[in-house]
């Protein structure tokens, strides 16, 4: 629908004259109009005032009691007659006591006024008002209220209200007349912006229908007939445009059929060279792949076009002994490339006449395989102090320590506490495998940070407590809650929080401090713990990656939670910073999409 409201000229040109109808119109109706109303309320609030200060003057203050119903109701509605105002009169208790609209039976069902606005700013000993309601009038009224004063204490409140219908109906009045001003306004914007944009778009047209049938192939076609006026010259150049395609294509279609045969559908990097050395074709993929264009690379030689002293030493075997070779490569480009390539000789008539070097990108396998072996190599390290220490702890147990009453239940709990160690790290391998995968379940909810922050304090007290470290929950009363996957989100914090508790110094703090910015939230988790040295910082977020190895695995850590942390963050959109100085402590920013 957009796309079609802006695909003509005078579609365009009619909304930007409506736009400049509306929005005047709007402010007009936004600054003036209800500028007025405000005013014209504010002054008859002023005088609603008098009026209830003048008939406080003419009411007893002892009689704002119950049992003084029936006098003070025919003084409210003899008053009411009088002022023309609905009158009400309110005891301190905020019980009606008397009201011009309604009648002596109906006062005591009437509900107490206590905790009306107006009401509760007279009882305050201020005047006041409110614009609201009436659920028992059924219209809209301005109320205004003033306390009344007996003994220097406050016996009751006098209120008088005015329905707000006919202002109401005047205003709107003011509003159809400005709507229907910016109708007949709007109309002819659109009946002159089609005539303009008419007298634009044809000889544009004209040219679309030449480019179009140029692109079709129809290279002998012209433009005739242009108004002499800035059309003009643009119409010449497309058609000297056309002169100098049509010859161009025609010298293009030989070399064109030629290399279409051999790139059509290749996805490898291919290059060709001459005899002397010199490129004369690349494809597509090569370009891609190194940045460089046809253009570039026509009558260079290879190391011209790409200095990569490996790659040339191929081409140059393969020129001398005519006999193809196959070779894995490393390039920097600017990051590590490899290629498995292969280089063949062009042989015509006993002669070699160039080389064409297929390159294929096995950089992802490469990396797949190195991070099988990283993987397979960090999982059998960190599985084998566990298994050692059980082994050791169950041969102890078999010599004879079964006997042994005083220490036997030390030695089993060691087995049990490796045993929980290797089934937390089997759980975050898991965990971890589920979030790459995309294939864990996410339950997206209403989130309020505090109340998430709450949950989580009662299962940091323990080790904060334990290391002395205080844990400071700042500004996260102004996040509007959001919604995202609790459960997710409770996971990051934790384990963050875990770690600013557990790498901290003695008498630490922690500090957790969220905003509002576009599109998000932003939290800052800092602490005043041992730090991360800068050489580590870029790879802090790497599975089983751990700055101080050997007090991570003391207090329990895998290695992985930073991981987890990260692959949430960006699976919800966000992101994931760390700044650190070592022995200073360390800052987590992260950005939470809303």
């Amino acid at each position: 629908m957009f796309k079609w409201f802006f695909s003509r000229l005078s579609r365009r040109l009619g909304f930007i004259f409506a736009l400049f109808v509306i929005l005047p119109m709007f402010l007009l109706d936004v600054f003036l109009v209800k500028s007025q109303k405000k005013q014209f309320i504010h002054e008859l609030t002023e005088s609603q005032y008098v009026q209830a200060r003048l008939i406080n003057s003419q009411v007893d203050s002892s009689f704002y009691v119950t049992g003084f119903e029936s006098v003070l109701q025919e003084l409210a509605v003899r008053l009411s007659q009088i002022s023309g105002a609905r009158i009400t009169l309110i005891g301190k208790d905020g019980v009606v006591l008397g009201d011009s609209n309604v009648s002596v039976d109906s006062i005591q069902k009437l509900p107490n006024h206590k905790n009306r606005p107006e009401v509760r700013t007279a009882m305050a000993g201020q005047s006041g008002a409110s614009v609201r309601y009436s659920d028992t009038l059924k219209e809209e009224f301005l109320y205004s209220a003033v306390p009344v004063f007996g003994n220097k204490e406050i016996k009751g409140v006098v209120r008088v209200a005015l329905p707000l219908t006919k202002i109401n109906d005047q205003f709107s009045h003011v509003r159809s007349s400005i709507f229907w001003l910016s109708g007949i306004l709007i109309m002819a914007g659109l009946i002159i912006s089609i005539w303009v944009s008419r007298s634009i778009s044809q000889p544009v047209q004209k040219m679309n229908d030449l480019a179009h049938r140029m692109a079709e192939g129809d290279y002998d076609v012209r433009l005739r007939d242009l108004p002499r006026d800035e059309h003009a010259g643009l119409g010449e150049a497309l058609n000297r445009m056309a002169e100098k395609i049509k010859k161009t294509v025609s010298d293009l279609t030989q070399e064109k059929v030629q290399l279409q045969a051999v790139f059509a559908s290749m996805v490898e990097a291919v290059v060709a060279v001459d005899e002397t050395g010199r490129v004369f074709v690349i494809n597509p993929s090569f370009s891609r792949n190194f940045g460089v264009s046809q253009e570039d690379v026509s009558g260079k030689s290879f190391l011209e076009v790409l200095r990569q002293s490996q790659l040339a030493g191929i081409l140059e075997e393969v020129l001398s002994t005519k006999v193809e070779k196959s070779e894995e490569i490393q390039v920097f480009n600017p990051d590590l490339q490899i290629f498995d390539a292969h280089a063949y000789p062009l042989m015509k008539a006993a002669q070699c006449r160039g080389v064409l070097l297929v390159l294929h990108d096995i950089t992802r396998v490469r990396k797949l395989e190195q991070i099988r072996k990283d993987f397979v190599a960090n999982v059998s390290h960190e599985l084998r102090t566990p298994l050692a220490s059980i082994k050791g702890y169950a041969e102890t147990l078999l010599d004879g320590a079964l006997n042994d009453k005083k220490n036997r239940r030390d030695f089993v709990a060691g087995i049990e506490s490796q045993a929980d160690r290797m089934g937390k790290l089997v759980d975050d391998l898991l965990e971890l495998s589920a979030i790459e995968s995309g294939k864990r379940s996410s339950s997206v909810e209403t989130v309020d940070l505090k109340e998430l922050y709450e949950d989580l304090i009662p299962s940091l007290e323990p080790a904060a407590k334990k290391n002395q470290v205080k844990i400071h929950i700042k500004s996260l009363k102004s996040i509007s809650p959001f919604q995202a996957d609790r459960n997710q989100l409770k996971q990051v914090f934790l384990n963050l929080l875990d770690n600013a508790v557990k790498f901290n110094k003695p008498n630490g703090t922690v500090v957790v401090t969220a905003e509002n910015i576009a599109h998000g939230i932003k939290v800052v988790i800092e602490d005043t713990g041992i730090g991360i040295p800068e050489e580590d910082l870029p790879r802090i977020f790497e599975r089983f990656y751990r700055v101080d190895k050997a007090r991570s695995r003391e207090l329990g850590g895998t290695g992985l939670g930073l991981s987890i942390v990260k692959h949430i963050i960006e699976g919800m959109g966000g992101s994931i910073q760390v700044e650190s100085v070592l022995g200073k402590g360390s800052r987590f920013l992260l950005f939470i999409p809303a």
